[in-house]
């Protein structure tokens, strides 16, 4: 019965994951193996060659330069306003706590979608259409960060903040010192899920920036996508500026698995 889920899981994953190890291949092979007949898996002769050519065609530098910016500065926000939320919802007593709390979760079931006009109508109010701030302001903090960081902090032993209050510590030093080390692993999860989030998003960019030198990397990925670059001869620098879009993640992913696996797990059964 094991041997038969784990080769099934197995066919899964090899599934799921070969799309992306043929993008890998693409990216480095030149322009006449991509068009090669019949396809092969393995370049020949490898190059990197395709992704210098993304880097002429286009500005790629200022579109990672932008990405990084934006999803960095709205990742290190939802960590910090969440975690204070979150300390808050689980912790603290207040009036309303509960109600709030419903409100917050009530948010995530709103499709992000239905915001996008008003949302768009708010930024030009503001005049910040096209700059960082549109890009970055209306992800500062979600319900799905205050939810995951309340989760964990929740399970924490009350008798930790019993005693930093004993021992006159203000409400932000128990979230400094006390709350901050004791959720690295949902700190770590929060990170994945958010920074992943900000470097894909492609519909809000889209709709509020107005000039290329302030395009994300998933909008520069989508200049390849012209009637040129849609014969065959271009899929090499197609796949390049892909495999570069997804390099960060990847590496974020890589770095902080062992925090994340244990965040999810622990966030999911606490409280």
């Amino acid at each position: 019965m094991k041997v038969g889920l784990f080769i099934f899981f197995a066919v899964l994953a090899l599934v799921a994951l070969t799309p992306f190890a043929w993008m890998i291949s693409t990216a480095f092979k030149p322009a006449s193996e991509v068009i090669a007949f019949p396809p092969k898996f393995i370049p020949e002769n490898p190059t990197v060659a395709n992704i210098i050519k993304v880097f002429q065609t286009a500005p790629f530098h200022r579109f990672f330069l932008n990405s990084i910016i934006v999803s960095i500065t709205a990742t290190l926000s939802a960590l910090f306003l969440g975690s204070m939320a979150g300390y808050a919802f689980a912790k603290l007593r207040f009036p309303g706590r509960n109600v709030l709390f419903i409100v917050v979760l009530a948010t995530m079931m709103v499709p992000w979608q239905v915001t996008i006009i008003p949302m768009y109508v708010l930024m030009v109010k503001f005049r910040w259409v096209n700059t960082y701030q549109a890009l970055i302001m209306p992800r500062l903090v979600g319900g799905f960060a205050i939810f995951l960081m309340r989760q964990f902090i929740k399970g924490l032993p009350d008798e930790l903040i019993d005693a930093a209050k004993i021992d006159g510590c203000s409400h932000f030093r128990i979230y400094w010192k006390i709350i901050i080390p004791n959720i690295k692993p949902a700190l770590a999860a929060l990170a994945i899920f958010k920074f992943m989030s900000m470097w894909n998003e492609y519909l809000w960019p889209l709709i509020v920036v107005k000039t290329p030198l302030m395009r994300t990397v998933p909008l520069g990925v989508a200049l390849f996508f012209t009637e040129e670059a849609r014969s065959p001869s271009f899929y090499n620098l197609i796949m390049s500026a892909s495999f570069m879009a997804l390099l960060p993640t990847v590496v974020l992913f890589l770095c902080l698995q062992r925090h994340f696996t244990r965040g999810v797990v622990l966030s999911g059964v606490k409280g």
